[in-house]
């Protein structure tokens, strides 16, 4: 649902036309000529998009199964692991304070 709103968006739907365009391998005028598109350019067109979709499907889908996987490999080390950005908290303030200075 929040796809759909935000592709009738104020600043996504100029851009419909154009991303169609280029998707289907089509300029301007031919899309805007009698209102309708060759047959080969339409099937150009939804081959394109499904692939295009399938595409950021996979990426987004492997980006989240990787994702878990490395949140199950650390979930070993949790408690270790939270000492990390302590640490680092930990000398920003120091470095906030003026107690430890840097190179610049």
């Amino acid at each position: 649902m929040a796809g759909l709103l935000s592709f009738r968006s104020r600043g996504i739907l100029p851009m419909v036309p154009f991303y169609r365009c280029y998707i289907a391998e089509i300029s301007m005028s031919e899309l805007r000529s009698d209102r309708t598109i060759a047959a080969g350019a339409q099937r150009q067109l939804v081959v394109s998009a499904e692939f295009f979709a399938l595409g950021v499907s996979t990426i987004f889908g492997l980006l989240g199964l990787g994702a878990t996987a490395a949140g199950q490999a650390f979930r070993t080390w949790r408690e270790e692991l939270a000492y990390v950005p302590a640490a680092v908290n930990f000398i920003f303030g120091r470095h906030f304070l003026g107690i430890l200075r840097t190179r610049s």
